[in-house]
């Protein structure tokens, strides 16, 4: 879920920039806010995923990107967001997902037998493809019929249901 809420929210930001600055290399902001963090954060995160506990780290990902969307959400319907906050919002994420992504992976071996890993990986791929796909277009429908604002808002609460998942597996030895 919170995979198809991330891709909304991607491609609504593109929308939101065209909207704020027609000028196409503001769209590249988009790009380099996204790619930058990643690029500096991803060993640390791999560093953490490795040496933390995964579920914990995930929690606490998953927490402060719910943040931000809600942040960007309430930015944007009170009328106060500018491009530098779309910017802003969209490198912090960047980071969270340069902690979270090597959390989740590693997680999943913890999480189903040895037998059944090819399986897991592959319906985790299966997912990030739907994603992918279904995002962009839950995105512009939701942007037609509720608002810019409102694919920020459900993409908060789509890392609800990713909070409750953790919170329900419980305890995972590591």
């Amino acid at each position: 879920i919170s995979i198809t809420g991330t891709q909304m929210q991607l491609w609504a930001l593109f929308w939101h920039v065209n909207q704020l600055n027609e000028n196409p290399i503001a769209l590249g902001g988009i790009g380099m806010a996204r790619i930058l963090p990643v690029v500096f954060f991803s060993l640390i995160g791999g560093a953490l995923a490795d040496s933390r506990d995964r579920r914990r780290v995930m929690f606490t990902t998953q927490s402060i990107a719910a943040l931000l969307a809600l942040t960007l959400a309430l930015f944007t319907q009170f009328g106060r967001v500018t491009i530098w906050h779309i910017y802003l919002i969209t490198a912090l994420q960047a980071v969270v997902v340069a902690f979270d992504g090597p959390s989740r992976q590693a997680l999943i071996p913890n999480l189903v037998p040895k037998k059944d890993l090819p399986n897991a990986f592959s319906m985790t791929f299966t997912a990030f493809q739907a994603g992918a796909v279904i995002g962009p277009a839950l995105s512009g429908i939701i942007i037609a019929l509720f608002g810019q604002e409102a694919v920020y808002y459900v993409n908060a609460l789509s890392f609800g249901a990713v909070l409750l998942a953790l919170a329900m597996i419980g305890d995972v030895p590591q």
